[in-house]
């Protein structure tokens, strides 16, 4: 049905409902009779009824494009346009609202004809007054009958076309936000799902709960146990929410699931409930936590190895200003100023590298044919400036020559050979070995000392870790424990790697490898 009609009809039902209803309104009755007697008798005949006159068809229907009768009676011998020819017009154009005619005539096949084009009911000319009333009423009541049962069934549509909609509407929201229904009936313990459930879930559309609760972790299964047995209680009715940890054969994804038992009595019929697969938002809490938590840690640290050097700088800086001091004297604190400079350089060094690595792309390397053997040795004699007590060894073999970035090569054997005259006896001998094939170059930088547990070596290479001990690392450690992590990003940045090991018999090795 086009608008056009339904909203004709629904003022045509209006219209019905409230004369319906008001007692005062009588039902309105056109009658099409060209002889004027005959039209005075019908209208004394149907007094208690508003009768409408019309002696001509085409008026009749000039009329009826402007409003609708309650009953129509027509005269069927009429000269111009006749009883059959506004029967025939009105059930062809009208035929969306069922209007009563009824048809007078002495004739039996204009009766049959009649019938035939859509009228409800005939009287017999001449017709005793009783007789015309009767079926006159009785077609009245026929249309209210029918009347009020097209409201009804128009009220019972628009109702199910809302539902519809609502429906659909709710089922776009679903889809948009990913969410899928399920239902258990706690009286079979079976559960149905609808096509979103089945996907997130990685389930049947119908299957056992038990089925369904063998695919959740079994950490979880507790709480959603819980979760079912506090909403189907009918003392406790709690609400049904909760995040599991569902096990499908495509991996592990993180579900949540809210649900509303419904009852007959005490006595549960339905537990009917949503999922939705939160895998995402669960990951991307656990980034935004770790990021908050590194960054606390990063600002403890950077504070705590920062004010170190800071107070060494500003007590030399105290004692050359304050005071007269010996030649000697201010050429050591200068010295020292020197190296609490460098230090503190190659803190900053290190904190650049490592916010270029952590915003991705890696550690940043200009590749040039380089010789690592030189490197190497240049590197130890400066440790050994530096640390003149302590003993580092230093072999080569091979060709050491490749494509590498040899101030990125440079830090490497830098934080290693340091790490190893830090965290070994001032007795013990550090050991740096270069090994080259065809293929690649290996470092190895060897030292003794405490034994690096397993616990540590497995993180050993992640951001501000320290050496072997936290004791070790706080005695120790000259650097905001970046040191391992710049090694390994660097060495990945050459498509190498770096690997350590620690035992009681050979000490602690770090061994980096370098593809050619």
């Amino acid at each position: 049905m086009n608008d056009h009609k339904r909203r004709q009809q629904a003022v045509r039902l209006a219209a019905v409902a409230e004369r319906n209803t008001d007692p005062a309104s009588r039902p309105r009755v056109w009658l099409l009779e060209d002889s004027p007697l005959q039209a005075e008798q019908t209208k004394r005949a149907l007094g208690a009824l508003d009768v409408f006159h019309f002696s001509d068809g085409g008026a009749l229907l000039e009329r009826l494009a402007e409003e609708t009768p309650d009953v129509v009676i027509l005269d069927w011998e009429l000269p111009g346009v006749s009883g059959l020819d506004v029967l025939r017009f009105i059930r062809e154009t009208r035929d969306e609202v069922t209007i009563p005619i009824l048809v007078l005539t002495s004739d039996e096949p204009a009766v049959l004809e009649a019938l035939a084009l859509g009228a409800n009911d005939f009287v017999t000319k001449p017709c005793p007054d009783v007789v015309l009333r009767a079926r006159v009423r009785t077609l009245l009541r026929v249309q209210a009958l029918s009347d009020r049962a097209r409201v009804a069934e128009q009220e019972r549509t628009d109702a199910l076309e809302r539902v519809y909609e609502a429906e659909t509407r709710m089922y776009v929201a679903l889809d948009a936000a990913e969410i899928g229904t399920w239902e258990l009936d706690p009286r079979t313990h079976t559960m149905q799902l609808d096509a979103s459930a089945q996907a997130i879930m990685g389930l049947d559309a119908e299957l056992p709960f038990a089925a369904a609760e063998a695919t959740v972790h079994p950490d979880d299964r507790a709480a959603l146990r819980e979760a079912v047995a506090g909403s189907l209680d009918p003392r406790r009715r709690t609400t049904f929410s909760v995040e599991y940890r569902a096990q499908r054969s495509d991996g592990e994804r993180w579900n949540v699931a809210w649900a509303r038992a419904y009852f007959e009595g005490d006595a549960p019929t339905r537990l009917v409930g949503a999922v939705q697969d939160i895998t995402e938002r669960k990951q991307a809490l656990e980034v935004m936590e770790r990021d908050a938590a590194f960054r606390e840690r990063f600002i403890a640290i950077l504070a705590h190895d920062l004010r170190t050097p800071l107070t060494a700088l500003r007590l030399g800086s105290q004692i050359l200003t304050r005071r007269a001091v010996t030649e000697a004297v201010a050429k050591d604190i200068g010295l020292r100023i020197e190296g609490t400079t460098r230090r503190m350089d190659r803190m900053i060094g290190d904190l650049l590298d490592f916010t270029r690595s952590r915003q991705g792309g890696g550690m940043p390397v200009t590749l040039a044919d380089t010789e690592l053997e030189p490197i190497c040795r240049s590197v130890v004699q400066e440790v050994e400036i530096a640390a003149p007590d302590r003993s580092i060894v230093f072999e080569s073999q091979g060709d050491t020559r490749g494509r590498w970035d040899a101030g990125r090569l440079e830090q490497i054997v830098s934080n290693l050979v340091s790490n190893a005259v830090d965290y070994s006896p001032e007795s013990s001998v550090v050991r740096v070995t270069l090994c080259a094939t065809a293929e690649r170059v290996t470092l190895d930088v060897q030292n003794v000392g405490d034994v690096i547990p397993a616990a540590t070596l497995r993180s050993l290479f992640d951001p501000f870790r320290r050496g072997a001990s936290e004791s070790t690392s706080s005695r120790r450690s000259r650097g905001l424990g970046l040191g391992l992590y710049i090694v390994d990003q660097i060495a990945r940045a050459h498509h190498g790697s770096v690997t350590a090991q620690s035992n009681e018999e050979s000490g602690t090795t770090f061994s980096v490898v370098l593809p050619r």
